[in-house]
């Protein structure tokens, strides 16, 4: 039942995400967002050892944030970073060395694509999802 209730809600946010596009962007636009989502996707994959549950929750709501992430970034709707968002991406950055790595080739990638620098605070959301992912690629490994 719940993950039948979770499945549902994936699968609306990702409808909503998608009709949104479709009124929001061009057809050449949504495919820069679609291929600045995949090549995304690529870079993750490469520091995570190529190992991604693409059924998980955690994969589904990283897919998400990346199309809503590159959304804003297209239609200029960016936030400035805070100070206290910086702090936690300072330690998250001590913690998890090789995501921190990830995290800048991904924002050297959206630099290049989109001519957009990341903020620390756009760095530690992507993080957070990263590190989910991690940490999930980690307990399979270590159950399996």
């Amino acid at each position: 039942m719940i993950t039948a209730s979770l499945s549902s809600s994936i699968l609306e946010e990702s409808m909503t995400v998608c009709l949104t596009w479709r009124r929001c962007f061009s057809k050449i636009e949504t495919r820069e967002l679609l291929e600045g989502v995949n090549r995304i996707v690529d870079i993750t994959m490469k520091y995570l050892g190529n190992q991604m549950d693409e059924d998980s929750l955690a994969y589904s709501r990283y897919i998400i944030h990346l199309k809503f992430f590159l959304s804003r970034i297209v239609s200029h709707q960016t936030s400035n970073g805070s100070i206290e968002v910086t702090n936690i991406f300072g330690q998250l950055v001590t913690k998890y060395e090789g995501v921190d790595r990830c995290i800048q080739e991904i924002s050297e990638f959206i630099n290049e694509k989109f001519d957009y620098r990341c903020t620390d605070e756009d760095c530690i959301y992507l993080m957070i999802h990263i590190v989910r992912l991690y940490e999930l690629q980690r307990e399979d490994n270590t159950n399996g």
